[in-house]
């Protein structure tokens, strides 16, 4: 601020400057004075359009700050959601799943998935979530390096883990949006 008010004033000493090399002093006075006011005027025009635009980029400024502090809270909001109850429940089922992968086919993992409601419940839920940080890092409303850096191996591990169910899903043209928004951000983790 105090800059500006500097650079108005310098631009009032030249501006006062010239005007005043222009002034034809052996006029009558009532010239004199007329071109004065006309250059204070003028003067006035100016330093309000350079303080009008001032005021538009600290404005610019002001949107593109909040913006970036939206985007902020945005993120850390999922980080909030990722210890919700539901969603707790939904890592805890499929970190149990992780431990007992190895002794499963691929058909007796998706039968267990579609055999029980609460494990087929949970893994819907946690992709949800993961589809809904897509749709979110997609349209630019959350930082994509803060996510990928907390959850990125968390994701990646769960997508190969539950590959049959989601190939299920694919084969079935069920959630096909859903799966595509998972490929992607897979892709993208990756």
């Amino acid at each position: 601020m105090r800059t500006r008010i500097i650079f108005v004033l310098i631009l009032l000493i030249v501006w006062s400057l010239a005007s005043y090399s222009v002034i034809d002093f052996d006029g009558e006075a009532a010239n004199i004075m007329t071109f004065v006011f006309v250059s204070l005027g003028g003067y006035g025009v100016i330093a309000a359009t350079l303080l009008n635009i001032w005021n538009v980029w600290d404005a610019s400024k002001n949107i593109s700050d909040k913006i970036k502090f939206d985007i902020t809270e945005n993120t850390f909001k999922y980080f909030e959601r990722w210890d919700n109850p539901s969603l707790k429940e939904a890592r805890d089922l499929t970190r149990q799943i992780k431990k007992d992968i190895d002794s499963w086919s691929d058909n007796e993992l998706l039968k267990k998935i579609k055999e029980c409601e609460s494990t087929e419940r949970s893994v819907i839920t946690a992709f949800n979530f993961w589809e809904e940080i897509y749709k979110s890092i997609s349209i630019g409303r959350v930082n994509p390096e803060l996510l990928k850096e907390s959850f990125g191996e968390v994701y990646c591990d769960m997508y190969i883990r539950f590959k049959v169910w989601r190939e299920d899903k694919k084969k079935n043209h069920e959630s096909d949006n859903a799966m595509k928004s998972l490929d992607k951000l897979n892709k993208l983790w990756m």
